[in-house]
């Protein structure tokens, strides 16, 4: 663990940085929003719409997640995504959008044997 964690003091520019960056994220307003991405995804595209400005959202790895992997084709799961995607772009071009994105054909094949 010490060793990730001074990855993380190198990748700032040294303690300084990174304490600095840490008590800013720390008095940030974060939201957590629940909603079906495989569904109905529409809380967290309201909840987008009610918060505009710079914004960030983090979609962990949902779209390449076991749950996801054995229940979902996938095209399906591509097709979900990029339709959440595109909305939530369209929504507000401020957002910056990270997580994983869904498994190629090939990954899809090698996970679910």
């Amino acid at each position: 663990m010490r060793n990730r964690f001074d990855e993380i003091i190198t990748y700032f520019g040294g303690k300084k940085s990174w304490l600095t960056f840490w008590n800013k994220f720390k008095t940030l307003e974060i939201d957590f929003v629940v909603c079906n991405l495989m569904g109905d995804f529409s809380p967290l595209l309201n909840h987008i719409d009610n918060n505009k400005g710079n914004s960030l959202i983090w979609l962990s790895n949902i779209f390449y997640s076991e749950p996801i992997i054995r229940n979902f084709k996938p095209n399906v799961v591509e097709e979900k995504y990029n339709i959440l995607v595109d909305k939530l772009k369209s929504s507000n071009p401020d957002l910056e959008i990270y997580g994983s994105t869904p498994l190629t054909e090939d990954q899809y094949a090698h996970n679910t044997q």
